[in-house]
Formats: structure tokens, C-alpha cells, sequence
């Protein structure tokens, strides 16, 4: 339980620290370590470009074809076919491999997971599971962060074990005594 002071405190520090980096966006720190610029690297293009044009792309592509190009249709799995297609967005990327459905049932999963979560959140364990389940679904928005097997499968099964640990016994499986 966070104190109003303790969260005007937070606001104001995130305000300061998000006006620091405009107002030193032209140093070589900010520039390089927090906007992954170097102006000294002489490529043409710029990377942030390249992820407005994914981003763009994605939904080009998530428009005109509704029931998605198919599983390994995107991403590195993609990059072994003639039209390799890189989308850096969790959803998009889902979207264009199984369809509109496909999205919408993913949606629903990830989603009913973290609720159940939340609804244990008294335990520490799930509240911790659900933090980083939150944080996952805002990366998404800039990476396809569960095509990592490893991120995948730890939190998923980190999920489940949160749920089942805090299961109430009219849901727990019954133990047969013979």
C-alpha cells in the first residue's frame, strides 16, 4: 500500500526523469545508451525507422489477411523463406500468423492468466508472477517477446504453478484412497 505522498513523489521523479532526457537529448549519453542513436555509425537508415516500418507493415499485412500466412510465416522462422517478414509487435505478429481468431483467443488466454493472478495476489509469489506478466504484455508492444522460447516457457510455467499452488480445495483434484 503506497502513501498519496509516496505516489506524488513517483510522479514527479518519472516527470523529471522523462524532461531530463529531452533536454539532454543531443548529449552522447542519452543519445546512444537511451535512444540507441549514433550519429557517428554512417548507416543511411535509422533503427527507430526500421521499427515504424515494421510497425506500419504489420498492420498493412494483419488487414489484408484476416486468417493470417500461417505458423513460422514471421520472424526468424520466416527468414529461412523467399519473403522473410520481421514484425516487432507481440500481437501483430500473432495476428499475422493465425488470423484476427487467432489474436483474439491469444488476447483472452494472456489475459484470463493474469487475472487469476491477480485474484491471488495476497501471495507474493503470484503478485510477482503477475508483475512480470504485465511487464511481458507492454514489451510485446515493441518485440515479439513470447517467440523466446526460454521467456515462454518460464513464465508460463511459473503462471501455472502461481495458480495451482493457491487452487481451493473444491478445485484441487481428489486423491483416491484404494
Amino acid at each position: 500500500k503506497i502513501t498519496r505522498p509516496a505516489w506524488i513523489a513517483i510522479a514527479i521523479v518519472g516527470l523529471a526523469l522523462c524532461g531530463s532526457i529531452v533536454a539532454f537529448r543531443e548529449t552522447q549519453f542519452v543519445s546512444q545508451v537511451i535512444l540507441h542513436e549514433d550519429p557517428l555509425e554512417g548507416n543511411d537508415t535509422n533503427s527507430n525507422d526500421g521499427h515504424a516500418e515494421s510497425l506500419l507493415d504489420g498492420i498493412t499485412r494483419m488487414a489484408q489477411q484476416p486468417f493470417g500466412g500461417g505458423i513460422g510465416s514471421t520472424g526468424s522462422a520466416s527468414l529461412l523463406s523467399d519473403t522473410p517478414v520481421i514484425i516487432e509487435n507481440q500481437y501483430l505478429f500473432v495476428a499475422h500468423e493465425v488470423g484476427w481468431v487467432g489474436l483474439v483467443l491469444f488476447l483472452y488466454i494472456s489475459f484470463y492468466i493474469l487475472k487469476m493472478l491477480w485474484r491471488n495476489r495476497q501471495q507474493w509469489f503470484a503478485l510477482g508472477v503477475f508483475a512480470s506478466g504485465v511487464g511481458l504484455c507492454v514489451v510485446g508492444l515493441v518485440l515479439p517477446v513470447w517467440v523466446d522460447d526460454t521467456v515462454a516457457i518460464v513464465w508460463w510455467g511459473l503462471a501455472g504453478i502461481a495458480i495451482a499452488a493457491v487452487m481451493p480445495a473444491s478445485v484441487q483434484p481428489r486423491k483416491d484412497v484404494r
